[in-house]
């Protein structure tokens, strides 16, 4: 069989599929190097938007619900079980790549401890000398409601402890325990007496006999291992990707299968968007192209655009918007054909149109000039123009997230309204 990376962000790192039982890392994936079919992200030094980009060809994915076995109360978690995420990992504590892996997941968590559960599975590997300790170590703190506290220190200090003998981490461990408030005499008796080996060697076996759909058993190949809403993901483990991973998946629960129809084509439609940088008045084209003014009002209607960033804006060429996530790739879910008129241009500052990857890829992501862009005539829909508060577009904070990926979140469409006329 073969088991799917995770679905909706697979094409944004375009990380191949491997066949076989299970997927195993033992370590960040290198950057992809094929750019993703369903970007809209602009180029840091571009002149234009990018050409149209083949769709990757991947095998099918399958989901990794029946491969790992359900979350349950036995599991260490933290978040709501009922989060928009769930990040299953698989690690071991004194695995190098399982430390800067799971302090990320946690700094995750503690910036959105409502939408995502963290799931943690202990998978001490034979091959590691303290594994075994320090697991147990994890779970005798856990029987004091402090497992999470221990989680974190094994893992922000392992640079410390790699290189101590067996008897020097125990003596470590006792005081991490003394640290953390913990009944340090129990703690202490607790792994002297192996209360906890049962449970670690049930932890291990579990890791090493997953039932796989055609009823044979696999061993798990490394850590970390990762899992997120049950599809296995290979990508980087940086904070930066995670956090977009997250975000991208959060936005499927507001996604459409298509717009409604909302629109009169033959009435006149004008927006403002309301923007922390001020007002800006467009005038729709809706007799030009009525399926993509419907898309932008339809999703208009549905507060899309409500706090949605400028999340790319080169000064010069374009200001772009209308991703919920803030990556530069989430869309409504849905596509809309291109509409390109051959009369209009890119030839001045001010107009309104589709963001893409390639013809008939047009989402909600859009962009407004702040030049004229002769390039981009012909491959994109034009569908509006600013009529006033151009001031307010050229405020606009600089941002390019391909520079700078860790810059600050752009500038805000605070609303959008909506007038219709004769």
């Amino acid at each position: 069989m073969r088991i799917g990376l995770y679905a909706p962000f697979r094409q944004v790192m375009a990380v191949a599929l491997i066949g076989g039982a299970l997927l195993g890392c033992t370590g960040p994936a290198p950057e992809p190097t094929v750019a993703p079919a369903t970007a809209t992200a602009l180029p840091p030094t571009a002149t234009a938007l990018p050409p149209a980009t083949p769709t990757p060809t991947t095998p099918p994915t399958e989901d990794a619900s029946t491969i790992f076995p359900p979350v349950t109360a036995a599991d260490r978690t933290l978040g709501p079980a009922d989060a928009g995420v769930t990040v299953l990992v698989y690690c071991d504590y004194q695995a190098p790549p399982c430390a800067p892996l799971t302090q990320t997941l946690l700094t995750l968590f503690a910036a959105q401890p409502d939408a995502l559960q963290v799931v943690y599975r202990n998978v001490p590997l034979p091959i590691y000398d303290k594994a075994t300790l320090a697991a147990a170590a994890a779970e005798a703190a856990g029987a004091q409601d402090r497992f999470w506290e221990m989680h974190a220190r094994l893992y922000a200090e392992q640079t410390l402890w790699l290189d101590d003998t067996v008897d020097a981490f125990r003596a470590r461990l006792s005081g991490y325990a003394t640290d953390l408030g913990l009944d340090v005499e129990r703690f202490d008796r607790e792994l002297t007496d192996n209360v906890y080996a049962p449970q670690v060697r049930a932890a291990r076996d579990a890791a090493n006999t997953i039932r796989l759909p055609d009823g044979s058993t696999a061993g798990l190949p490394g850590v970390p291992l990762m899992v997120i809403n049950q599809q296995i993901w290979q990508g980087p483990q940086d904070e930066g990707t995670l956090n977009a991973v997250i975000a991208l998946e959060l936005l499927r629960a507001r996604q459409f299968d298509a717009p409604e129809e909302v629109i009169d084509p033959l009435r006149h439609y004008a927006i403002t968007l309301v923007t922390e940088r001020g007002d800006v008045e467009l005038e729709l084209f809706a007799e030009e192209a009525p399926l993509t003014v419907n898309n932008f009002v339809f999703l208009a209607q549905n507060d899309w655009f409500d706090g949605v960033t400028f999340h790319r804006v080169l000064p010069g060429f374009v200001a772009q918007a209308g991703d919920p996530s803030g990556t530069g790739f989430g869309g409504p879910g849905y596509v809309v054909p291109d509409e390109i008129n051959p009369s209009r241009a890119f030839d001045t500052e001010g107009l309104l149109a589709m963001a893409n990857s390639g013809p008939n890829t047009n989402g909600s992501q859009f962009f407004i000039t702040l030049a004229p862009a002769p390039d981009l005539t012909g491959r994109y829909t034009i569908f509006g123009r600013v009529v006033s508060g151009m001031d307010a577009v050229r405020a606009l904070t600089p941002r390019d997230p391909q520079a700078e990926p860790n810059a600050a979140p752009g500038d805000k469409i605070l609303d959008v309204l909506i007038k219709e006329t004769e």
